[in-house]
Parts: C-alpha cells; structure tokens; sequence
C-alpha cells in the first residue's frame, strides 16, 4: 500500500489531481519540494486522514507562481506534524482549527515573510505557534481601488462658515 510519495526537485509540472488525496488514505507523506506544480491544493486533501507530513515548499517559478489559492479549510481536518508551504503565491484566510501537533509548520519565508504568499488578516485566534512568522496583508496596491481624479479647481468654500478676515493695513505715518 502507497504511504509516501516523493517528487522532490522534478520535473513533474501541473496541478495536483484532486483524486490524488481522495484515493490515498494512507498516504501519511507527500513531498513534494522544489517541483513545478501550479493551481490550487485540492479540497479532498482533508479526505488523506493519514497524511502527516505536507511538504510542498519552493515551487520553482518565483514569486507569484506555483501553488496558488486559498489553503482549503479540509487542512484542518488532518492532524499535520510537519507543514510546510513557503515559496508559493497562496492567498485568503488561513483556516482556522489547525493541528496544534506540528513539529513544523512553515507557511511563509523565514526570511521574507511578506514575499510569496498574501494571507488575509485577521490570522486566525488559534493559529499554531509552531506556524509562527506569518503576517497577514491588507489588499496590495493592485488590489486597492484607484484615487480620486485629481482636481485643479479650487477646494469649495463650505457653506454657512465665514470667510476669514482680510490681513490687517499697516498703519498709515503721520505727515510731518
């Protein structure tokens, strides 16, 4: 019976197949480091109860590619030892109710925290201390709506509020 799969540093490129956690409850290993794969992580990895190591860190392609998405909230379905994800682009919350049993859990860069992956605050009340080194973010600046058109009128004066008085005339010297 299948218990570890091992692709790490292939080339084994593509999404991963949903059918892959569904069909493997024993599968208590997948590493998968340092590959090409790309899409979201499947919501049948909850279905992997064995799973106990998830290693799918370093997707080569740099930021903004590989593993991408929301984590799905089956993750804490799973009671994980080890966790890691850094050196992907995932996105959204981080759900709530992880296995506080992790000997490693490494979500973000260690030397980068904001590199990579954006999670949206606020981080879940339960978060692992073992996940330690994650920062949420609020929307990027491509994400935030434009400004306001700038305006080359003058401000408008509000109504009901007088004007400010004229400044003061110097005195006037008596004439000798």
């Amino acid at each position: 019976m299948l218990t570890t799969i091992s692709i790490v540093r292939t080339a084994i490129s593509g999404s991963l197949p949903p059918e892959l956690f569904g069909n493997l409850g024993r599968l208590n290993g997948f590493y998968a480091k340092m590959a090409e794969l790309k899409g979201t992580l499947p919501s049948t990895l909850g279905d992997a109860r064995a799973l106990k190591e998830l290693d799918l860190r370093g997707q080569l392609g740099g930021p903004g590619r590989g593993i991408s998405g929301s984590i799905p909230p089956s993750i804490a379905e799973l009671r994980l030892e080890e966790l890691r994800l850094e050196g992907n682009s995932f996105s959204g919350t981080i759900p709530t109710g992880m296995s506080q049993d992790f000997l490693v859990c490494v979500l973000a860069s260690r030397d980068s925290p904001t590199e990579g992956s954006e999670f949206a605050c606020p981080l879940p009340a339960d978060l692992p201390s073992k996940c330690g080194n994650v920062v949420c973010s609020a929307p990027s600046p491509s994400r935030l709506p434009p400004p306001p058109a700038a305006s080359l009128s003058p401000p408008p004066i509000p109504l009901g509020v007088p004007p400010p008085p004229p400044p003061p005339t110097p005195p006037t010297p008596p004439i000798p």
